[in-house]
Order: C-alpha cells, then sequence, then structure tokens
C-alpha cells in the first residue's frame, strides 16, 4: 500500500513538475536572447565609438603633425630672415664703403681742378680727370654689379634641361677678348652632365667663373682652364678647374663675400664669385672652392643641378 502511495506522489509531482521546468527553460531562452541582443548592441556600440575615436584621434594627430610642421616652417623662415637680416647688414656696410671710394677719389681730384686750371698746369689736369674717370668708371661697375646681384631671386624664369657644355663653350666666346690677350688656352669636356636650370642664369655662372680664373693666372706661362664634372659619394659635381696662383685654404670661403679681393691688384669689383653663390644657391645648388695653397691653382666646384627633383624654396622661386 505504502508503495503504490509512494509511486502515485512520484507520478503526480512529475507531472506537475514538467511545466514549471519548461516555463524555466522558456523564460532562461528569452533572457539569453535579449542578452544576447544586448550585447550585440554594445559590441556595436563599442566598435562604432572605437571608429569615431580613431578618427578622432587620427584628426588629432594630423592636427599636430600640422602644427610641428608648421613651427617647423616658422623656424626656418625665421632662421633665413635672421640670416638674411646678417646678410643684410654686412651688404649695407660693405656697399657703403666700397662706394665711397670712388666718390672720395673723385671729390678729392674735383678740388683740385679748380687751382690747377687757374695756375694753367694743363698736364696734371688732364692725369687728375682720367683719374677722376676712371673712379667714376670703377663706380658705374660696382653699381652694375650690384644690380646684377640684386635681380638675382626676383625676375621670374623658366627652368629645364640643359647641356653644360654647351653653356660652358658659349661663356668661352663672350670671354674670348680677354682670353687671347692672356693667351689662356680652355678645355670643355664635351660630355658633361646636363644640368636642370635657367640658361640665362647658369651662362653667368660660367662666364663669371671663366673670367675669375683669367684674372689670377698669375705669370703662369702656359696658362690653362679646365670645365668638366666628376662623381661625389654618387653626386654630379661640375668644376672651373685653373693652374693659376692657387687660394690659401683659410682663404676659400670669404672668396665669396661680397666686394672681397684677396688679390688689391687684380681687375674687377669683387661681386662675380658672389654673384656666383647667389644664382647656384637660388637653384637650390652649392658652389666652394678648392686649392692647395699658393701656386697649386684654384678649382671652382658645384652642385645640386642634376635633375628636376631638385626645387627651390617658395623665398628662392624666381631667378
Amino acid at each position: 500500500m505504502i508503495q503504490r502511495v509512494a509511486e502515485w506522489f512520484s507520478t503526480l509531482l512529475l507531472e506537475r513538475t514538467v511545466p514549471v521546468l519548461a516555463v524555466a527553460i522558456v523564460a532562461i531562452a528569452i533572457v539569453v536572447g535579449r542578452l544576447r541582443r544586448t550585447s550585440r548592441r554594445l559590441e556595436r556600440n563599442v566598435a562604432e565609438r572605437t571608429r569615431e575615436l580613431a578618427r578622432a584621434n587620427a584628426d588629432l594627430r594630423r592636427e599636430v603633425d600640422e602644427r610641428v610642421r608648421a613651427e617647423t616652417r616658422l623656424e626656418a623662415v625665421i632662421a633665413e630672415l635672421e640670416r638674411k637680416n646678417a646678410e643684410l647688414e654686412q651688404f649695407t656696410s660693405t656697399v657703403s664703403h666700397d662706394l665711397k671710394s670712388p666718390l672720395i677719389t673723385i671729390s678729392g681730384f674735383v678740388a683740385t681742378l679748380e687751382r690747377l686750371a687757374r695756375e694753367g698746369d694743363i698736364a696734371a689736369l688732364k692725369s687728375d680727370v682720367v683719374r677722376i674717370e676712371k673712379a667714376a668708371d670703377r663706380m658705374r661697375r660696382l653699381l652694375d654689379e650690384l644690380l646684377k646681384l640684386s635681380r638675382v631671386g626676383r625676375v621670374a624664369s623658366e627652368r629645364r634641361e640643359l647641356s653644360l657644355s654647351e653653356i660652358a663653350d658659349e661663356a668661352v666666346e663672350l670671354c674670348s677678348g680677354i682670353l687671347e690677350r692672356r693667351n689662356v688656352r680652355v678645355d670643355v669636356a664635351p660630355d658633361l652632365p646636363p644640368v636642370w636650370g635657367d640658361r640665362t642664369r647658369l651662362l653667368e655662372v660660367m662666364q663669371n667663373l671663366i673670367e675669375n680664373a683669367v684674372k689670377f693666372m698669375g705669370d703662369e706661362p702656359a696658362p690653362r682652364i679646365e670645365v668638366g664634372a666628376r662623381e661625389d659619394d654618387g653626386e654630379t659635381v661640375w668644376y672651373v678647374r685653373d693652374n693659376g696662383i692657387g687660394i690659401e685654404p683659410r682663404f676659400l670661403e670669404r672668396v665669396f663675400e661680397l666686394f672681397e679681393q684677396l688679390e688689391t691688384e687684380a681687375e674687377g669689383t669683387g661681386v662675380g664669385l658672389a654673384l656666383v653663390k647667389r644664382i647656384l644657391e637660388v637653384h637650390g645648388g652649392r658652389v666652394w672652392a678648392e686649392s692647395d695653397g699658393a701656386g697649386t691653382g684654384t678649382t671652382f666646384c658645384f652642385a645640386g643641378l642634376a635633375g628636376e627633383a631638385v626645387q627651390p624654396t617658395k623665398a628662392t622661386a624666381c631667378l
């Protein structure tokens, strides 16, 4: 009897428990489904927020990088302005000094002209007039050279690939008078690597370098100038080499300064090499001199003009 009651109770309990478990399973499934949907929404929100943060971070980095570049450009411009101001101060001082020299000469001799005229000293009068003319001519040449120098960087010009051999040959032709008078032989390599730049300005460079070499030949019995090119660490270097008086190594940088003439008796105004340096810098290039000292000749080298990829800064985009 007891056994039958126990079996009946177990059956009843089982019959009542099955619906409860079913409801519980359904409820759990609903909760799990909602949790999954909620989890997916959270994942989407997190992903979207992550993308927004990544975009914001990228924008912030770009802004920071742009500010850093702007600050770098500003520092470069400030440094360039400081350098230009220093150059301008030196230029003003040097020009003032060198222009005063012929003016003092003219003023000094003019003061004596009246006296010589009253005294009737025609020979001395003519001599003083000649000196005044020479001083005036020197001032005219100084002003002409300064005008050329001032125009570099202000006049727009076209740049293209050029044959330096052809430019050098034309420069030799332009210098033929002084070359013939001094009996100077010039050898131009026929296959020089091309340069990229403004033809008129680069012709000025070659003409000034050749004229400079002739001026400082000294007493060389067989004066010779060589125009060629070489490779230095993969970079093309063009040069104008002479067998003249040479330059002491400690003066190699000074020769490019305005009105700098190591030989006071030499012809010229002292502007030619400064003009060469300025033109090449505007082209994005550089120039330097090589010499082992007195009697060894001098080689003027320039580089940085090998291709269109070389671009000048905005401040020097014109010639």
